[in-house]
């Protein structure tokens, strides 16, 4: 099975999956929901003005590229330097940082919020909590985090990969997918690890369109992920709007809490 370090190296890092103009292919889409679920949420609970920002398991930073570009004071950690590396290139800040999400090298009450997208579901249990006390740790009082949690399997990507079969014929590619740890803990799971969740909502409602799905995940042709941006834009239109969803349909599950004092979980 390959390390998650290896998998990304080979790849996902080359991605570049954030754009201040219109997305063109359908990760640079879901990122631009997402962000814009976070920024709702952040906005209500701490306001959305000069923010000290903290995104945990940053990889190339995608995440953070759309908090730099709104003004805010962005941090990054991750653990690997090679990973790092790339997310500075991507930047061009110095705000990146090699270190451990179980050992945050941070003080005390220093950030307003601490984000993570994709990172728990790497981690077993015990050290989830771990990660989770780290975060609580360096939140001011009132701060908040969000963790966008991938789970191994939902509903959408069940409902539809059908798509991806036939695309692996038409393509003609049998790649073989890299095996990466991901934990089977549920939302409720979660919600034991940490009693102080506010809110858990499902989020990316749509299944991911490719020859091969899987992390890391390889984006089609530019013609067709521009036709995907067209189709998902006008699925989520006939949706309402919404982005978010049951806690088992979507992508992925959001937690999210709200620091009244420093504590642990």
């Amino acid at each position: 099975m390959k390390t998650f370090k290896e998998s990304w190296a080979g790849k996902e890092s080359r991605y570049n999956h954030w754009t201040s103009g219109k997305p063109t292919n359908q990760i640079q889409f879901a990122f631009r929901k997402n962000y814009e679920v976070f920024k709702w949420i952040i906005n209500i609970a701490v306001g959305y003005k000069n923010l000290k920002v903290l995104e945990v398991g940053c990889g190339r930073g995608t995440i953070s590229n759309y908090f730099l570009e709104d003004g805010h004071e962005c941090h990054m950690l991750d653990f690997d330097k090679s990973i790092v590396k790339v997310g500075r290139q991507n930047l061009k800040t110095n705000t990146f940082v090699c270190g451990d999400a179980l050992n945050l090298p941070y003080k005390d009450s220093y950030f307003d919020v601490v984000v993570s997208v994709g990172l728990l579901e790497h981690f077993e249990k015990s050290d989830i909590k771990r990660i989770m006390n780290e975060a609580i740790r360096v939140l001011r009082p009132g701060g908040l985090y969000l963790h966008y949690v991938v789970p191994k399997t939902c509903v959408v990507q069940e409902r539809y990969g059908w798509i991806n079969n036939c695309l692996r014929r038409l393509w003609g590619k049998r790649k073989k997918e890299s095996e990466v740890f991901v934990n089977d803990l549920s939302p409720a799971d979660y919600k034991e690890i940490s009693p102080g969740i506010l809110l858990m909502c499902g989020l990316y409602p749509l299944p991911m369109i490719s020859y091969s799905p899987k992390f890391p995940f390889t984006l089609m042709p530019p013609w067709f992920e521009k036709t995907l941006v067209a189709i998902f834009k006008l699925w989520i239109f006939l949706r309402g709007g919404y982005w978010s969803c049951d806690t088992n349909y979507g992508q992925a599950f959001l937690l999210n809490g709200r620091v009244l004092w420093s504590r642990k979980i």
